[in-house]
C-alpha cells in the first residue's frame, strides 16, 4: 500500500531514457509544466544534477584558463608607495584612480 502512494504518474526521462519513473524522480516545477503541456520533455533529477555538475566543472576550467588581463601590468599603491603586479590588488581597487588604489598587503 505504501508503494502505491509513491507512484504519482508514469514518466520517462528524455536524457537518460529511463522509463516508468515515479513523480518523485522529477522536480515539482517540471511536473507542473508537463501537466500543462505534455509535449515538454522531462529530465529526471539525476540528469539535471549531472548536467549542473558538468557545467560547474566547465565554468571552473574556463575560470582557471583565463588569466586576468591586469596580472601582467604593474600598478602603484597609494598606501605603501610600491609598484606591484595587478594580482596584489582587488578588482574594486584596480578600478579606482591611481591616487586612491591600495594593495591587499
Amino acid at each position: 500500500m505504501a508503494q502505491q502512494q509513491q507512484w504519482a504518474g508514469n514518466f520517462d526521462c528524455s536524457v537518460c531514457r529511463r522509463k516508468r519513473l515515479v513523480g518523485a524522480e522529477f522536480s515539482k516545477n517540471a511536473l507542473e509544466k508537463y501537466r500543462r503541456d505534455p509535449t515538454i520533455q522531462l529530465k529526471c533529477k539525476a540528469c539535471v544534477e549531472l548536467a549542473a555538475k558538468e557545467e560547474r566543472a566547465q565554468a571552473a576550467e574556463r575560470q582557471n584558463q583565463q588569466p586576468r588581463g591586469d596580472e601582467q601590468e604593474e600598478y602603484a599603491c597609494s598606501a605603501c608607495s610600491q609598484t606591484l603586479p595587478g594580482v596584489s590588488f582587488s578588482r574594486a581597487q584596480l578600478s579606482k584612480g591611481p591616487d586612491k588604489r591600495r594593495c591587499q598587503e
